[in-house]
């Protein structure tokens, strides 16, 4: 385990379940933002998603009201999709998000929108594959939003000149979040990496000694600070978290955290060690309000946070 306290956040992702409407589902995220800020966790992180079984496609909206409905925990978006974001209205509404909070984390990825009428709609006629956002051209986006956050563009720059309103000093936490590419883009640009081991299959700890190898500081970040994103579910007993796992309706998250309290800790302070790392971002898998505020506090309570 590393030495620095532990510290977990939470991802949500505001599921839509047959039983629930987005509205509740929204309401939802509201209620456990809040208890997870008294719980001691250290983040509440949303999603971007443009498929049926979400609630939210405009998390960096939600992220405004989670973050005026709580008061010390840090709030943000892991990730936005920076293939549909324009860098400079992306910096903007950080910015101000960061303005008025001042505790909020902006997280990016290369990822895409699962339904392809979606992804061919948020691109809006602008030219582009229907696939992922190549390598390099994404680069040059993270180029171009931490240029604007930090107003460290190159004077060579089309853009340089735009303002960022509101013109602050405010910079939110920076975050790359992904896996190779993402260590990569994170350690170039000095800023930090969360690595995703719940999409396809667990993503090696060799991504983050890259990272940390390759890690150029910046005026933002002195030293490489990276964390793990895990998907899993606790509960009373293995049985009942397995049962919440086996029902998740959705194949494309890959569970690794599952059980009872003991199994949970035993699961994260392996994942630490693993990939060294004093920080875990937790994509809860239970269903409904009930079950995953109860999965929050009996994590916080067999790890001790916030004590």
């Amino acid at each position: 385990m590393p030495e620095r306290p532990l510290r977990i956040g939470l991802l949500d992702f505001s599921w839509v379940w047959t039983s629930r409407s987005p509205e509740e589902a929204l309401q939802d995220t509201l209620a456990l933002a809040a208890r997870a800020e008294t719980l001691g966790y250290s983040r509440y992180w949303l999603g971007e998603h443009h498929v049926e079984g979400h609630a939210c496609g405009s998390p960096q909206v939600l992220a405004g009201a989670v973050a005026a409905a709580t008061e010390r925990i840090r709030v943000g978006v892991g990730a936005m999709l920076l293939h549909y974001w324009a860098p400079l209205k992306l910096a903007e509404d950080f910015r101000l998000l960061e303005t008025l909070f001042g505790r909020v984390d902006l997280g990016v990825g290369r990822g895409r929108a699962d339904s392809l009428a979606a992804h061919r709609a948020l691109l809006d006629g602008r030219a582009a594959g229907d696939g992922l956002l190549a390598d390099e051209d994404y680069g040059a986006k993270v180029d171009d939003l931490v240029g604007h956050l930090r107003n460290s563009l190159p004077s060579s720059h089309p853009h340089v000149g735009a303002p960022v309103l509101p013109e602050s000093a405010a910079v939110p936490e920076i975050w790359i979040c992904g896996s190779a590419g993402a260590a990569r883009h994170a350690a170039r640009t000095g800023t930090r990496f969360c690595c995703t081991l719940f999409h396809g299959g667990i993503a090696p700890p060799a991504h983050l000694r890259s990272y940390r190898k390759e890690f150029r500081p910046s005026g933002e970040l002195a030293e490489p600070c990276a964390a793990i994103a895990v998907a899993g579910v606790c509960a009373e007993t293995e049985a009942e978290a397995r049962a919440m796992r086996d029902c998740f309706p959705n194949p494309n998250y890959v569970p690794s955290v599952v059980g009872n309290p003991d199994q949970c800790r035993t699961r994260i302070e392996q994942f630490c060690a693993e990939y060294e790392v004093n920080e875990v971002i937790l994509l809860d898998m239970a269903p409904d309000r009930l079950r995953r505020m109860r999965s929050a506090e009996l994590l916080a309570r067999v790890l001790g946070l916030g004590s």
